[in-house]
C-alpha cells in the first residue's frame, strides 16, 4: 500500500477576510509496480509529480531506501519526471519518493519491493584478430567463456588502448587507425544488466600490412545480364610500399574473367546470379590482401506488344483471336497466360482463340494476357470487345423452270436453301428482279413469298432475267443471293424413241487345219506333179529322183501302197494309200453391222409439235 499524506496550512486574519489555501503537490512512483522483484545492483527509479499552485522548477524531489537518502533533493524536469539511479542490495525492502513545494506543501509515495540476489558474469576470454595484425587491418575481437551464474543475458563493453593510452570504448579498430609499430590492447567486461565481470584482455603489435582495398562494382546500365560491369578498386598502401594488383570475376563462384571490365551476356549469366569481383593486392614486401564486392543480377520482366483482338466488330459467327508479340531483355524463356471472360466470368484459359459457341450477341468479351519468366510475372494487359448482331446467311436460290419459254412459263425464284440467323432473329424475305440488266418494276407473283415470281406474259425470247434475294433481320441484311436465266422461244419438245445399230461385235467361227507333215525322204510335196485323179506321176525325192505316186488333190501328198509313211504325224492309210488328216477348231472373229450384232433404243428429247405426247420416259 502506498501512503501519500497531504499537509493543509490555514491562515486566519482578524479582519475575517478569506484566503486561498495552498494545495500540496502529488507524487507517484511510475517505474515499477508494488511488490515487484528487483535484481541486486544498479536500478533506475522514475516518479511523476504534479502541483496545482507551483511550477515544476520550484519543487524538490528526494529519494530514500529504507529511510536512507539515496538521491539528494533535485528539481524534476519540465514534464514533472524525477529519476533516481541507485544500487539495490540484499535486505532492502522499499524506496520512498518525497516532494516539497516552496510553501511547505509535502507528499510522498512508497514502493515496496523484493530484492533478488545477482552475481556478476565470469571473466571473458578475449583474443584480438587477426592474430598477426598488419597496418591497414581491421582489429576485431573473439570473446568467449563469460557465463552469468544467474542465467542473465550478457553484453560486453570493450575498452581499447593504443600504446598504453585509453583510446575508445568501441567494438573494433578501423583499418585507417592501425599503423606499423603501434601496440593495441583491449579490456573486455561482461555485463548482465546490473553487474560487470572483471576484464579479460589481449594485446598485439601492428606489423607491416598489406595494401588496403575498397572494391565496388559499377554498372552504368544497371545490374543486368547484358550490362558492362566495371570493378573499381581504391587501394591504399599503409606503409608506403609499392604494390601490384589483379582482378578476378566470378559468377556464382565460377571464374569468368580477369580484367577490370566484364561484358555480361545471357550466355554466361541469368537474373538472380551473384556476380563477384575479387581484387588481390601484393606490396613490395610480399604482404597480400584480398577484397571483394558482390552484386545480384536483377530481372527485367517480359513485356507485351502489338496486341490485337480480331475481328474488330465480331458477331456470333466469328471466332475471336488474340495476336501479340512479347520480348524479354534477359532472354529468359517466357510463359504466356491467356484468360477469356464473358460478361466478367472466366470461360476459357490457355488458348489465344475463343470459339463462337462460348458467347452470344450483346455480350462483353475481354481477354487478359500475362507474360511471365521464371523469376517474375510481368504486367497484364486486357482487351475488350462487344459481340454485335449477325446478319442472316446461307440462302441458295434457283429459277424454276430451268428452260423457260416466252409468254408461257412463269418464273419462280425458288429458295432451294432457306436463310438462317445465328442470333435466332426472325427473317424477312426480300426479292427483286432485273430484266436485261435494268431493275424490273412491273407486276410480280407471290408464289412462296412476296415478289418471288414473274408472270410468263412479261417474258420474251432472248430476255435475261435475274433474281436477287436478301434475308433481313431487325437491323442487318444478308449478302444478296442471285441467279439468272435466259428466256427461250415458244417451241415444244417431246421424248421420242430412237433405234440404233450396234456397230461391231465378236463371234466364234469354225476353221479346218491340215495335220500332215512331209513323209520321210520327201522334202516338199509339189502339187504341180499331181492331178485330181489317180494317174501315176513321178514321186519326187529330196535327191531329185522320182518314182510313181498318186496325188488326190491340191495341197496333199499321198504315197502309194508301196511307199511307207507310217509313223509320220498327220498321215492315215485310207482305201489302199496314205492320206493327210484334218482338225476342226473354233476361233473368235470380229463382225460388223446390226445384222450380225443387233440393235438398241434411246429415249431422246426433241422438238415436236406442241401437244405431241412423250413416247418414252427418260
Amino acid at each position: 500500500m502506498r501512503y501519500t499524506p497531504i499537509l493543509l496550512l490555514c491562515s486566519c486574519f482578524a479582519e475575517s477576510s478569506i484566503k486561498q489555501y495552498n494545495d500540496s503537490p502529488e507524487i507517484q512512483i511510475a517505474s515499477h509496480e508494488d511488490n515487484t522483484t528487483i535484481e541486486e545492483g544498479d536500478t533506475i527509479f522514475r516518479a511523476l509529480v504534479s502541483d496545482l499552485n507551483h511550477d515544476f522548477d520550484t519543487l524538490e524531489v528526494q529519494w530514500l531506501i529504507d529511510n536512507d537518502i539515496v538521491c539528494e533533493a533535485s528539481v524534476p524536469d519540465a514534464s514533472g519526471e524525477s529519476l533516481c539511479t541507485t544500487t539495490i542490495s540484499i535486505g532492502n525492502t522499499q524506496i520512498q519518493a518525497e516532494v516539497r513545494d516552496p510553501e511547505g506543501g509535502f507528499a510522498f509515495d512508497i514502493l515496496p519491493f523484493e530484492v533478488e540476489s545477482n552475481a556478476p558474469p565470469t571473466t571473458p576470454v578475449v583474443e584480438i584478430l587477426p592474430e598477426l595484425a598488419g597496418s591497414g587491418d581491421v582489429l576485431t575481437l573473439s570473446i568467449t567463456g563469460a557465463v552469468d551464474p544467474d542465467g542473465d543475458p550478457i553484453s560486453y563493453r570493450s575498452v581499447w588502448f593504443k600504446n598504453g593510452t585509453e583510446y575508445a570504448t568501441i567494438e573494433q579498430i578501423e583499418p585507417e587507425n592501425t599503423q606499423t609499430g603501434d601496440e593495441w590492447s583491449v579490456e573486455v567486461y561482461a555485463f548482465d544488466g546490473s553487474l560487470e565481470s572483471s576484464p579479460g584482455s589481449d594485446s598485439t603489435i601492428i606489423v607491416n600490412g598489406a595494401p588496403i582495398i575498397e572494391v565496388s562494382i559499377d554498372a552504368p546500365n544497371g545490374l543486368y545480364n547484358d550490362s558492362t560491369f566495371e570493378c573499381v578498386a581504391n587501394i591504399v598502401e599503409p606503409d608506403g610500399d609499392t604494390y601490384t594488383h589483379t582482378y578476378e570475376w566470378l559468377i556464382n563462384g565460377t571464374s569468368v574473367g580477369t580484367e577490370s571490365t566484364l561484358n555480361m551476356s545471357a550466355t554466361i549469366a541469368s537474373p538472380n546470379d551473384e556476380v563477384t569481383c575479387i581484387v588481390t593486392a601484393t606490396d613490395s614486401q610480399n604482404a597480400i590482401r584480398e577484397s571483394q564486392e558482390s552484386v545480384t543480377l536483377l530481372n527485367r520482366i517480359p513485356t507485351l506488344a502489338a496486341l490485337v483482338l480480331s475481328p474488330s466488330a465480331p458477331t456470333t459467327q466469328d471466332m475471336l483471336q488474340l495476336t501479340y508479340t512479347y520480348s524479354d531483355e534477359d532472354q529468359d524463356s517466357v510463359t504466356i497466360d491467356i484468360s477469356w471472360f464473358v460478361d466478367g466470368s472466366l470461360v476459357q484459359s490457355g488458348s489465344d482463340i475463343l470459339d463462337s459457341a462460348l458467347f452470344q450477341r450483346d455480350q462483353n468479351i475481354s481477354v487478359e494476357i500475362t507474360p511471365s519468366d521464371m523469376y517474375e510475372t510481368g504486367n497484364s494487359q486486357t482487351l475488350s470487345t462487344m459481340i454485335l448482331n449477325s446478319p442472316p446467311q446461307g440462302a441458295i436460290v434457283r429459277i424454276d423452270p430451268e428452260n423457260p419459254r416466252e409468254t408461257i412459263d412463269n418464273l419462280h425464284c425458288l429458295l432451294e436453301t432457306e436463310a438462317y440467323d445465328l442470333d435466332g432473329d426472325p427473317i424477312t424475305h426480300v426479292f427483286s428482279w432485273n430484266k436485261n440488266g435494268s431493275p424490273y418494276t412491273g407486276s410480280t407473283l407471290n408464289t412462296d413469298h412476296t415478289g418471288d415470281g414473274i408472270p410468263g406474259s412479261e417474258t420474251m425470247d432472248g430476255d435475261i432475267w435475274e433474281c436477287s434475294y436478301v434475308a433481313q433481320d431487325n437491323t442487318l441484311s444478308s449478302t444478296p443471293a442471285t441467279i439468272d436465266t435466259e428466256i427461250g422461244p415458244n417451241i415444244c419438245y417431246a421424248y421420242v424413241v430412237h433405234t440404233h445399230e450396234v456397230s461391231s461385235c465378236t463371234q466364234n467361227q469354225t476353221q479346218t487345219v491340215e495335220n500332215c507333215v512331209p513323209a520321210s525322204g520327201i522334202t516338199t510335196c509339189y502339187p504341180q506333179y499331181c492331178d485330181t485323179g489317180e494317174t501315176a506321176q513321178p514321186q519326187h525325192y529330196s535327191n531329185g529322183s522320182s518314182t510313181g505316186a498318186y496325188c488326190s488333190d491340191w495341197g496333199q501328198c499321198e504315197g502309194n501302197p508301196n511307199y511307207d509313211v507310217s509313223g509320220q504325224s498327220g498321215w492315215d492309210w485310207v482305201s489302199g494309200y496314205w492320206s493327210c488328216t484334218y482338225t476342226t477348231t473354233t476361233v473368235p472373229v470380229t463382225v460388223y453391222g446390226g445384222a450380225n450384232c443387233g440393235y438398241y433404243d434411246t429415249c431422246d428429247l426433241q422438238q415436236a409439235t406442241c401437244g405431241t405426247p412423250d413416247s418414252c420416259t427418260p
